[in-house]
């Protein structure tokens, strides 16, 4: 993708919170919280962005909390925004990989 290629990005995004239920996430409550969201205006979510649960996340839980993520915005036409925490470095490259796929 080339400079020229990238769309503007106007509007606002809310950095999602992961909710969890005895110590997993709780899917349910955080596709909801993506669908009110939605229901509000918003232009765009970061999932598991800079509310701290980021680093925490085990990379499979990283990997499905994007990929669920992406599935709810696609539908509805809306941007996310992904943040890639430097923590270990084998991490970021999965996380971009995935949205290629």
């Amino acid at each position: 993708m080339s400079i020229s290629s990238v769309p503007n990005i106007e509007g606002f995004f809310t950095v999602l919170i992961t909710p969890f239920k005895n110590g997993k996430i709780d899917w349910e409550g955080f596709e909801m919280n993506i669908e009110f969201q939605i229901s509000q205006g918003v232009s765009g979510v970061v999932p598991a962005g800079t509310t701290g649960e980021s680093s925490t996340l085990t990379s499979l839980e990283h990997k499905l909390l994007i990929s669920r993520c992406a599935k709810i915005v696609k539908k509805k036409e809306l941007l996310f925004w992904l943040v890639v925490v430097l923590v270990l470095p084998k991490k970021p490259l999965s996380m971009i990989e995935l949205l290629f796929c």
